[in-house]
């Protein structure tokens, strides 16, 4: 199971919200996986994300194996784009 997420409203991804994308990741069984332009890391480690250096503009794949695949990939999306709207909500481009 995988989805793309375009990161397009937000400056990229930092400390906080990826402190709270791998919390949101550990509550799953499933082994998730975020690839940017060929590169890996897998979602429950802050340094692995943190160094895919994903950044405003770039699209990101969501990707997931186990029992819960399917609800990993959604959270995790919609976790993205949430974070996408905050941002734009509080005038942040």
């Amino acid at each position: 199971m995988e989805r793309q997420v375009e990161i397009g409203k937000v400056s990229g991804l930092h400390l906080r919200p990826v402190s709270e994308l791998v919390e949101l990741a550990k509550s799953f069984s499933s082994q998730i996986i975020l690839e940017k332009e060929g590169r890996t890391a897998e979602a429950d480690s802050i340094i692995a994300v943190l160094s895919l250096g994903v950044e405003q503009g770039c699209t990101i794949t969501v990707r997931a194996r186990g029992s819960d695949a399917a609800q990993a990939v959604e959270a995790i999306s919609s976790f993205l784009q949430e974070k996408q709207e905050q941002c734009s909500d509080h005038g942040e481009d």
